[in-house]
């Protein structure tokens, strides 16, 4: 059974892409087979953030024009790997929309294959996306404390609340963890974790190594993350 994980950083900068990275990373290390999937159209990459940029493989306009199923066992050997962690990522040279069509058909090709799959959302989803965004056994959204960061991370899980019947929890990007329940309760979501500073992912970022490397804050809330998403399949 595939465990699928989805992370949505309800505005830019709170490091849901690092958290995404960590979180492939741990479950390597865990022994578990992984792929994490990048559903943003725009911006640096997946790739990036997990130091796999120039390693060859496939990428979304590879796969832009797949449907029904990918063959996970011909896919997963195709792409690039890092650390024992795949990606799926966007090509900087050509950025464009990943057809929904497409993300089911992979979608399909790992359920069954690899047994953790942590997919990198948009900060917005909609209700004709397909199971490959709103299907999830554990959906984290990443919600800043500054006034404008809740109002963001609020929309975003009215928005959840409306489109699919997911489970969602937050990660609150703040310090303390008084803060982190405000944040919680202001969002009618339960608590995953508190992603709190760490000078440990910039220097990993910096050196082109997967963030959740050395030991932090970060890392500690990809175990507590795993956790509960490992706590929620076997509940299901």
């Amino acid at each position: 059974m595939t465990i699928s994980i989805g992370v949505q950083g309800a505005s830019g900068g709170l490091g849901a892409s690092s958290l995404v990275a960590a979180l492939g990373l741990r479950a390597a290390q865990s022994g578990r087979s992984v792929v994490c999937v990048d559903h943003r159209s725009a911006g640096g990459g997946l790739d990036v953030v997990l130091g796999a940029e120039q390693v060859a493989g496939l990428r979304w306009p590879d796969l832009h024009r797949a449907r029904g199923a990918l063959d996970g066992t011909e896919l997963l050997p195709a792409l690039p790997v890092v650390r024992g962690v795949g990606v799926v990522a966007c090509d900087r040279r050509q950025p464009h929309e990943v057809p929904p069509d497409a993300m089911e058909a992979l979608r399909r090709g790992l359920d069954g294959c690899v047994d953790v799959v942590v997919h990198d959302l948009p900060p917005t989803v909609a209700s004709g996306w397909p199971a490959a965004v709103l299907g999830h056994d554990l959906l984290a959204v990443v919600a800043g404390g500054a006034a404008s960061q809740v109002a963001a991370a609020a929309a975003v899980s009215v928005l959840l609340r409306q489109v699919t019947a997911v489970g969602a929890g937050v990660v609150a990007r703040t310090e303390g963890m008084d803060a982190a329940a405000c944040i919680a309760d202001l969002l009618h979501l339960p608590m995953l974790g508190v992603l709190r500073s760490d000078r440990g992912v910039q220097a990993c970022l910096d050196r082109g190594v997967v963030p959740g490397s050395v030991r932090g804050p970060l890392r500690d809330l990809a175990d507590e993350v795993l956790l509960a998403a490992v706590l929620e399949e076997r509940a299901a």
